[in-house]
């Protein structure tokens, strides 16, 4: 059974110029209604900084185009889509794998902080030709997890892209400047910027639009592979089922 939360979503939609001169002739009267009630994510008994929340829901956003939906998210993980017209409401993915949840990403964070968990969600300014959006999470890397997105229960979700955080050595708001994990080692008295191997790596992955043996053989490492020209499925190879 779905349990669903009291949170409401509601929208308000005025025109400045035209609410200054319906004032100066009439009273003006907004009325706020409710629009859609969300599932629980949080704890009825939580007592933590975020789990007591019974939702922790961060933007909703109209799908470009005119469509007939909004996408919604919500911080513990869940991603979902909203038809306006039957307000009907379906997960369309959850990036919350930890603890026995069934999301993408076994490393989530979503426990602490106003900010972690499913932060953002963006279109791509051409989405309606190519359907790309983007999205930002967090997550914990002292997690005895893997690290790299689960589509066990969405296998239609290709996995395959990798994006590394980040190109330069940065402050981090918890650990300050002593996190070292940028593709260019930044020296932070002189700025002086050095590229590391994980910088050559990476390069030479863009330049051959794949992940082949050669590279897997030379600098280690499991994964998901794209398929070589000529060489048989050796998903099974670099996950080290054979």
């Amino acid at each position: 059974m779905t349990r669903l939360s009291p949170l409401r979503l509601a929208c308000l939609a005025a025109v400045l110029p035209a609410v200054f001169a319906a004032a100066s002739a009439s009273p003006l009267t907004l009325e706020i209604r409710d629009f859609v009630e969300l599932p629980i994510t949080g704890k009825l008994d939580g007592k933590g900084q975020t789990d007591g929340m019974l939702a922790r829901v961060n933007a909703l956003r109209e799908e470009p185009g005119g469509a007939n939906r909004l996408f919604v998210h919500d911080l513990n993980g869940p991603l979902y889509i909203l038809d306006k017209a039957s307000k009907k409401l379906s997960v369309y993915l959850d990036f919350n794998g930890r603890e026995g949840h069934t999301g993408l990403f076994h490393r989530f964070a979503y426990e602490t902080g106003y900010a972690n968990g499913l932060v953002s969600v963006q279109f791509d300014p051409d989405y309606r030709r190519n359907g790309r959006f983007y999205t930002v999470h967090i997550e914990d890397p002292s997690v005895a997890a893997p690290n790299v997105p689960d589509n066990a229960n969405v296998p239609g979700l290709d996995v395959r892209g990798y994006y590394h955080w980040s190109l330069y050595d940065n402050f981090e708001w918890q650990e300050g400047f002593t996190p070292r994990f940028g593709l260019y080692r930044v020296d932070y008295t002189t700025y002086e910027r050095t590229p590391t191997l994980g910088a050559q790596v990476l390069g030479e992955i863009a330049a051959a639009r794949a992940l082949p043996n050669a590279l897997r053989e030379r600098y280690g490492g499991k994964g998901l592979m794209t398929r070589e020209p000529g060489v048989r499925d050796n998903t099974r190879t670099c996950l080290g089922l054979e």
